[in-house]
């Protein structure tokens, strides 16, 4: 389900009160309300994941995109995956079907990670950033 970030506030029984201060947060979040999940940048999925914000859709959000691409992102490689990586655990326990699809995709990862491996427009210290993040993300949604 592709939904705006308004249409998610609406379900979650948000009442936005737009931007207060001068402040980046409140900027950037009346930035992508109108925008749709999917029309979202890596960078803006990453920051709803680390701001704690509709994680549950975030993550769902930023599966989908890290199956497509691990190394994906906007301003560094890796970007989603490494928000995902530094998640609380408690959102693990909280949506138990987004655990079992990080599960999944991890696996799909590591049996294709030569597509990340052989990947010559990524430098040695972003593989190992990844491949660190899906083992931080393994460790943490407990299931090996």
């Amino acid at each position: 389900m592709d939904l705006t970030i308004e249409e998610i506030e609406r379900l979650y029984g948000v009442e936005y009160e737009g931007i207060v201060g001068p402040y980046g947060l409140p900027i950037w979040y009346d930035g992508i309300r109108k925008k749709k999940l999917s029309e979202l940048r890596e960078d803006d999925i990453a920051r709803l994941i680390r701001q704690d914000l509709y994680v549950d859709y975030a993550i769902e959000e930023g599966l989908k995109r890290v199956k497509d691409d691990p190394a994906g992102g906007y301003k560094v490689d890796g970007e989603i995956l490494l928000a995902l990586a530094k998640m609380k655990k408690k959102y693990w326990l909280e949506y138990p079907a987004l655990r079992r699809k990080a599960f999944e995709v991890i696996l799909f990862i590591r049996v294709n990670y030569s597509v990340i491996r052989d990947d010559d427009s990524l430098m040695e210290i972003d593989k190992i950033d990844i491949y660190e993040s899906l083992f931080e993300i393994e460790k943490n949604i407990n299931m090996k």
